[in-house]
């Protein structure tokens, strides 16, 4: 953490925070604290180093590419690890959760007795209930797309309809998305990615073996994004086919080594989130190289 954010906290903020807005049944079992210090910063205990290591992984990426992001910190209170992240909203702004919007929408749905999804946090629905909330909301989705292809490319298993918001300005009313932020759960033993486009939820994206050939489960996980990238739309296709060639193995070793050089971390954690992502990198370059075989079929 910096300096001079961590002159400001003590280990009694912990529990002047805990008494006075504990967040504990909103995240899962790796944040057992998460909640506001003094209005200006956020803490969110982790139960491993891992978890900050992925954060600021996902978080170098998305700066790289020009996803605006909430930049986070390693943070200690007391015996107690952390992500620290300051305060991303404004005055003048009124934020609103995805949950909040898709439930609004289902409700006009079901007023109108119209479908509704099973699963309403998927892109195309997210499109539907933005117009119907937001008039001016057409130029929020080539973003959105961008943060679903790096979630993709980062099997992001939490990118749920509570982690992403809408931020309006008061004054002009105009809308945009919220910083990218929560993005530490990637490459996990029980990650379930959420395919976005099409509301379908894949399990279990990395065993404890990287073995494409004998687990079902794992040929069921990349089956339905090869389905999703033959059915992209070309620009989507082509953003993650760029992504995909701009972070290779060695990109996310070099971005992991100058995270870790001020946080004292194993050398075997690193390892391990290189071996998760250097299998999975092989996996999509072979599903794209499949899909675009697929495409030139479908579309010519």
């Amino acid at each position: 953490m910096k300096k001079d954010i961590q002159k400001e906290f003590s280990f009694n903020d912990l529990y002047e925070g805990k008494e006075k807005k504990i967040l504990k049944e909103v995240y899962s079992s790796s944040a057992d604290y998460a909640f506001w210090i003094k209005d200006k910063y956020f803490f969110k205990s982790i139960s491993d180093i891992r978890f900050f290591l992925q954060e600021k992984l996902v978080e170098k990426i998305a700066q790289e590419v020009g996803i605006e992001t909430i930049e986070t910190w390693y943070g200690e209170l007391g015996k107690i690890q952390g992500e620290v992240s300051l305060n991303y909203k404004k005055e003048n702004s009124l934020y609103k959760s995805g949950a909040k919007i898709l439930e609004e929408y289902k409700k006009h749905l079901e007023e109108t007795q119209k479908e509704i999804p099973i699963n309403m946090n998927n892109l195309e629905t997210i499109k539907e209930a933005l117009a119907y909330l937001y008039p001016d909301s057409d130029s929020l989705m080539p973003e959105f797309t961008k943060r679903f292809i790096l979630d993709l490319l980062t099997m992001q298993s939490d990118r749920i309809s509570e982690n992403w918001e809408i931020e309006e300005n008061e004054q002009t009313k105009k809308v945009r998305l919220a910083p990218y932020f929560d993005s530490d759960k990637i490459f996990t033993d029980h990650s379930a990615i959420e395919l976005v486009k099409y509301g379908r939820r894949i399990h279990n994206p990395f065993l404890i073996k990287c073995d494409y050939d004998k687990e079902s489960a794992l040929m069921s996980t990349y089956d339905k994004i090869y389905h999703f990238l033959i059915q992209a739309s070309q620009p989507a296709f082509e953003y993650f086919e760029i992504l995909l060639e701009q972070y290779p193995k060695e990109k996310i070793e070099f971005f992991l080594n100058e995270i870790s050089q001020d946080i004292d971390v194993r050398e075997e954690i690193k390892t391990s989130i290189l071996r998760d992502y250097e299998c999975h990198y092989e996996k999509m370059q072979e599903l794209l190289s499949l899909a675009k075989e697929e495409r030139r079929g479908l579309f010519r």
